[in-house]
């Protein structure tokens, strides 16, 4: 079984990370995205990259502001 996860935010997956072993994120694709997550999950293509943000471990951590501006105090 795998997890395919389509979003466009950061979600919480711990009970997804604890019963389903394999979890694929991703993120909001293109008009292509069936062809591309359908060569990940067959092998043909590995891909790699690094996130630009955290995925919070529980709700606890909602919500996460990462395109919010920082104000700077005076």
């Amino acid at each position: 079984m795998i997890l395919v996860s389509i979003s466009g935010r950061p979600l919480d997956l711990s009970w997804a990370d604890q019963n389903i072993p394999a979890i694929l994120q991703a993120w909001q694709l293109g008009s292509q995205s069936g062809n591309a997550i359908a060569q990940v999950l067959f092998g043909d293509y590995n891909p790699s990259g690094k996130l630009p943000m955290s995925f919070p471990r529980n709700v606890g951590q909602m919500p996460l502001y990462y395109n919010q501006k920082k104000y700077r105090q005076t």
